[in-house]
């Protein structure tokens, strides 16, 4: 038996990735005590033994019969392979949804997902064990009204429900929104935006027999030399914001989706991008905040913070002539405007 404790207020994440065979699948997750453990793999997959003549036709014209995989999150000891992804922060409770879904899965289509479930709790921490087995979840979640929909849709694949549409669907239910995701791109032979590489070498090794062969397998996690990017929860999860708090903290939520795209690998991107997500989430998580004291906070935090947003992670040779504003600077200000226009029309 595998098992993990984690406190709930840990970091999870559901990830959507793409690896390098084109195929899209989903990976749920947590980072704890600056560890990140791999939780759960699955994705959608053609159970039909067609020739590729027979493939394409179907996938383009009818569709092709398909089933939500168990992708496993361990592999042989030492295997790398390079992925691009999206991430996104979720609760605990998030992540039962996850697995709960997971299970209704295994119930009604006789499928088995070996993952990491609940088997003790307190106020605080959990037991994680890594198991196949339909366990009782020590904190029961309602399937939600659109569980049987995308169920359904796990059973076939073609040209408009692919795997990457599967796996956007899978997160979307996650945070009960269908706008979850509505900026990843549904073309599944499109890159995602963040790049790493997945790593077998988390934990201690484990022997497994493959057509009678020993075989030393380990469990995968992302490659810790290189910055994981994990998006804090998107606007559209949050409801009864003040129009201007969600104009605000949208543009702030997109600015974190575009700055990865800039020198990902240096720890100054990792920093901006910690300290960005640290504002967004203390910020969507005081629910009864005044709308001045929304304000105030913002242009306090921008000025205790001005040294690392003038941070140009990108240089040229005319920066040492000329002075340039940074996108994040560039962002603020426009904040600053939104926050006059307020004063002036209350």
């Amino acid at each position: 038996m595998f098992d993990m404790i984690v406190d709930k207020s840990d970091e999870f994440y559901i990830a959507i990735a793409k690896n390098e065979e084109g195929h899209s699948f989903i990976f749920a997750g947590v980072k704890s005590n600056g560890e990140n453990h791999l939780l759960a793999r699955v994705g959608k997959v053609k159970v039909d033994d067609d020739s590729a003549c027979q493939f394409i036709l179907k996938f383009g014209f009818s569709s092709i019969q398909s089933k939500l995989e168990d992708e496993k999150i361990y592999r042989n000891k030492g295997k790398r392979y390079a992925i691009n992804y999206i991430a996104y922060t979720i609760s605990y409770e998030q992540y039962l949804s996850f697995i709960g879904l997971l299970q209704q899965i295994q119930e009604e289509k006789r499928r088995s997902f070996q993952c990491y479930k609940p088997i003790e709790e307190n106020d605080s921490k959990v037991k994680l064990q890594l198991t196949a087995e339909k366990t009782e979840l020590t904190y029961q979640i309602e399937p939600k009204p659109r569980a049987k929909e995308i169920i359904e849709h796990t059973e076939t694949l073609h040209c408009t429900n692919t795997c990457r549409h599967s796996a956007l669907a899978l997160v979307n239910y996650v945070f009960d929104s269908e706008q979850a995701t509505q900026d990843v791109s549904k073309q599944f032979f499109h890159d995602l935006p963040f790049h790493t590489t997945l790593v077998a070498n988390d934990g201690v090794g484990f022997v497994e027999y493959v057509r009678k062969k020993a075989v030393t397998r380990q469990f995968v996690h992302p490659d810790n030399t290189i910055p994981f990017y994990i998006l804090p929860a998107p606007p559209s999860s949050f409801k009864n914001l003040d129009p201007l708090k969600r104009k605000v903290m949208t543009e702030l939520y997109h600015q974190l989706e575009k700055m990865v795209h800039i020198s990902p690998e240096l720890q100054k991107t990792a920093h901006k991008f910690s300290i960005l997500k640290a504002l967004y989430n203390e910020k969507m998580g005081i629910n009864e905040e005044s709308l001045s004291d929304f304000i105030n906070s913002i242009s306090m935090w921008k000025s205790i913070h001005r040294d690392e947003l003038k941070t140009l992670r990108k240089t040229y040779f005319f920066d040492s002539f000329f002075t340039r504003e940074t996108a994040t600077e560039k962002m603020f200000s426009r904040f600053e405007e939104y926050f006059a226009k307020t004063a002036l029309n209350p």
